[in-house]
């Protein structure tokens, strides 16, 4: 960050093999409490993953 570079997390519910949402809660909580990550990027199938993974997100912002 210092340099003007940030860190940006890939396939971050483990391409679909995360299939608990506690384990794609605890995936999004270690990217940004302990890995340092400033964005991620994740795929969706359906709207509805995209609303699950936005209140994982606040939950990992909280």
């Amino acid at each position: 960050r210092a340099a003007g570079m940030g860190v940006i997390s890939m396939k971050l519910v483990g391409e679909g093999r995360f299939t608990t949402r506690e384990d794609r809660q605890a995936s999004m909580r270690f990217a940004f409490q302990h890995a340092g990550v400033d964005s991620v990027t994740v795929g969706y199938k359906n709207t509805a993953e995209i609303d699950e993974a936005i209140e994982n997100l606040n939950l990992a912002l909280a």
